[in-house]
């Protein structure tokens, strides 16, 4: 964020668009399963908690105007397994999902997926603001 206020012109505006990892959504029959994927899911990442940090951090970064604005993106399930093979690849080798954990969190998904009933989303913010110039 410093970095981006640095190189932006004054006036210039700074938007950026961040998930909330550990608010991912999961319908899947199994709470606490889904509660374990979604929390190594989030520890996969640099910072799984960038949405709900990143609006505090703007605010406070001397930009003016800032905003936030909501917004939940719905994952087909087809799009889901794609995204998350390397993700649930590096948490099975890092031992924090077993391989037979990994299966029933995907056959779940898959039998909601057949009855009609699967669904998924990722929550996440568009956050920004404007550079102010020297006076403001």
């Amino acid at each position: 964020l410093a970095e981006m206020i640095r190189v932006t012109r004054p006036g210039g505006r700074i938007v950026i668009y961040a998930l909330d990892v550990d608010a991912f959504i999961f319908n899947g029959a199994d709470r606490a399963l889904n509660r374990k994927v979604v929390h190594a899911l989030c520890d996969s990442f640099r910072n799984g908690w960038s949405g709900r940090q990143l609006p505090g951090m703007v605010r406070s970064s001397g930009l003016v105007d800032t905003f936030i604005i909501p917004h939940t993106i719905i994952i087909p399930l087809t799009t889901l397994m794609t995204g998350m093979e390397g993700v649930l690849d590096r948490v099975q080798e890092d031992g924090v999902l077993t391989n037979d954990e990994i299966s029933r969190w995907r056959q779940q998904l898959e039998e909601a997926e057949r009855q009609g009933s699967f669904f998924a989303a990722s929550p996440g913010f568009l956050i920004g603001g404007k550079k102010p110039f020297k006076e403001e």
